[in-house]
């Protein structure tokens, strides 16, 4: 779909804040996060679990019982939406774009304007990423917001690694400067994918898209020079996760949402085994005679026998007698001593 038609066709906004609406929110999920391949290949970054919930089920129930919700997702992962969507408990509006492959998607941008336009979206939205993992409840982010466009904040507290993200300085709650991915960060407040665009800015994005359809920061940037941006400063926890590093820091980090009996719920512990640091394992999984420090374990692996540290395991992995640290472990894969290995691990 094209970005082109947002003007000229008798489309009109009132520009002035909306009153007596509920604000929407739009959750991009569109991605193909090829970073995180094995583990995304087929399955949707943001249905990627965390302490035993998938991503964007954190962010749906932190969100206002009575906002509705937009999730703009892609054709390849259509079904596992769906799916995810049945046993939410909450309803939730599916939005698909055209792309089945990474060229093929409109960008964050694009994603935003399309559903704003196809959904003739005329109240105030908020926006946030669904492979973002916020602490904090998004009341408290709504209550800074004053009609201008407001961004969540969040301080790394170290400028190297500050620079691998859009990095932003303040006077008071407003925003004064914006670059993108420093070289050298002017601070270490970095830009989270949380953000609120009244109605009275959505022209600005109209016209914006059409040049940059995918990189939100670029878009606050030009925000800055158009209008004045506020900015909501968590210091409770925030994770994007992206990497093998970053899902594994937001699962050893993000305090335990769920009972320790519910981390192991339809888990059969066969023999003696020693659990140390963070460890989720999902159902349908055996563990028997094993070490695990720092791990997640999905649904149907067995591990026999074995030492594993800092690791990612997806679904049906079978471990028998080996020591493995700091890998994703591919799904399906069977990994023996000696020979036995009948899939390598990348």
């Amino acid at each position: 779909m094209g970005l082109g038609f947002y003007f000229g066709k008798g489309l009109c906004y009132n520009v002035g804040l909306t009153k007596g609406k509920a604000m929407k929110a739009i959750i991009l999920a569109g991605g193909y996060a090829t970073r995180l391949w094995p583990l995304t290949k087929e399955r949707a970054k943001p249905l990627l679990l965390i302490n035993g919930k998938p991503i964007v089920t954190h962010l749906v129930e932190k969100l206002p019982k009575n906002m509705e919700i937009f999730l703009v997702t892609n054709l390849k992962f259509k079904q596992s939406f769906r799916d995810w969507q049945k046993n939410l408990g909450r309803d939730v509006n599916l939005v698909f774009d055209d792309a089945r492959k990474e060229a093929e998607k409109p960008g964050a941008l694009g994603a935003i304007a399309n559903t704003i336009h196809d959904k003739g979206i005329d109240e105030d939205v908020l926006v946030l990423g669904g492979d973002n993992y916020f602490q904090f409840s998004f009341k408290e982010f709504i209550k800074e917001y004053s009609g201008a466009p407001l961004i969540c904040a969040y301080d790394i507290g170290d400028k190297q690694d500050a620079s691998k993200f859009g990095v932003l300085t303040a006077k008071g709650k407003r925003v004064v400067s914006f670059e993108e991915k420093p070289k050298n960060p002017k601070s270490t407040l970095v830009n989270t994918l949380c953000m609120a665009i009244p109605k009275n800015s959505f022209p600005l994005l109209f016209q914006f898209v059409k040049d940059y359809s995918d990189n939100t920061g670029e878009f606050v940037k030009y925000l800055i020079k158009k209008d004045k941006v506020n900015v909501h400063i968590t210091k409770k926890d925030w994770f994007d996760i992206g990497s093998f590093q970053g899902y594994l820091q937001a699962h050893l980090s993000v305090a335990r949402e769920r009972g320790e009996e519910e981390n192991f719920y339809g888990v059969d512990f066969v023999g003696k085994n020693t659990l140390e640091g963070k460890v989720f394992i999902d159902k349908g999984t055996v563990i028997k005679n094993s070490y695990l420090k720092d791990c997640i374990i999905l649904e149907d692996c067995k591990i026999v026998d074995s030492h594993i540290t800092n690791c990612i395991i997806d679904r049906s992995v079978s471990i028998n007698g080996c020591k493995r640290k700091d890998e994703i472990l591919e799904e399906k894969s069977i990994v023996c001593k000696g020979d036995k290995c009948k899939v390598p691990i990348k």
